[in-house]
Order: structure tokens, then C-alpha cells, then sequence
């Protein structure tokens, strides 16, 4: 995921222009793959407040629970703009000609 065409490295990146279409696919679903793992782990630690006889272990769980939902909202909102930008460039780059499938 860090290195979508060759000529990327850390040292001198890509411009997005030179991404393709299906890289910039991959990237937002790899996001969304991450982002529904960690929804997984924030569920099941819900859970396991639930099931906590300790009272302290149940509030410091469910602070980090806390926590990780508040996180989780605001990643939720960065993705739908990330989303909605890599809408634009795909419609720009197809109405400067650009050909978008390599």
C-alpha cells in the first residue's frame, strides 16, 4: 500500500496524478479493511465490559471504549471526505483525457 507504482519511495513521492485509478481503489478499501478491524476489537471490548466483575477494570474499559468510538467517528467522517475527494480526482482526470484504467 505505501509503494503503488515504482517510481514511489519515501524519499520522492508520486504525484497522485500518476496513481492509478485501481491503486487509489486498493488504498481506500485497505482503509476501510483497518477501519472495520478496529470496530471488531472496540465491539468486543463493549462486550467485555459487560462481562467485567471488577468495577475499576469495567470503568477503564469502557473510558477506551469511550475513546476508541469518539475516534472511530471522526475517522469515519475523514473517510467519507477522503472519499468524496478521490471522487473528484477520478472525475477531473477523466475529463482532462487522462487515461485512468493504467
Amino acid at each position: 500500500m505505501h509503494l503503488p507504482v515504482p517510481s514511489d519511495t519515501p524519499f520522492q513521492r508520486t504525484s497522485i496524478r500518476d496513481i492509478p485509478i485501481e491503486e487509489l481503489d486498493a488504498r481506500m478499501e485497505a482503509l476501510r479493511v483497518r477501519r472495520f478491524a478496529t470496530y471488531t476489537i472496540y465491539q468486543a471490548g463493549l462486550e467485555a465490559k459487560q462481562r467485567a466483575k471488577d468495577e475499576k477494570a469495567a470503568q477503564s474499559l469502557g473510558k477506551t471504549c469511550e475513546q476508541v468510538a469518539k475516534m472511530l467517528e471522526k475517522i469515519d467522517k475523514d473517510l467519507e471526505k477522503l472519499e468524496k475527494k478521490v471522487l473528484d480526482i477520478q472525475a477531473w482526470r477523466l475529463i482532462l483525457g487522462e487515461n485512468i484504467e493504467a
